[in-house]
């Protein structure tokens, strides 16, 4: 597949419990819009040995990354490497839409499509 329409993306509850997940990935890569509601709770920071990109298209977050923390706004990014705790520190009274991009693929978010 070279081409995916928004209807053809998969769906999965996200895993940190703020609704829908849309997803798409290669062999190599792996991307996800998330939306989170406004005024959700921080969100614990975490790892996993996937290397992350983060692109926020709507709304302000606070993101923490390895002890590293900045307030994001419409077309900023987070780099999250491998295994370096990351996660939300704080988010706007407005929803915020996320693009994020893994590598390699999530198998984890991959396999809860299979269940």
């Amino acid at each position: 597949m070279f081409f995916a329409f928004p209807s053809e993306w998969k769906q999965i509850e996200s895993p940190h419990g703020y609704g829908p997940m849309y997803m798409l990935w290669g062999e190599r890569a792996f991307a996800a819009i998330i939306t989170i509601p406004a005024n959700e709770p921080v969100q614990e920071p975490h790892v996993h040995p996937n290397e992350q990109i983060g692109i926020l298209l709507e709304g302000e977050v606070t993101m923490g990354v390895g002890g590293d923390t900045r307030k994001l706004r419409k077309g900023d990014a987070y780099l999250a490497p491998s295994n370096i705790p990351h996660g939300r520190a704080l988010v706007s009274p407005t929803e915020v839409k996320m693009l994020e991009i893994f590598s390699p693929p999530r198998e984890d978010l991959i396999k809860r499509l299979k269940k």
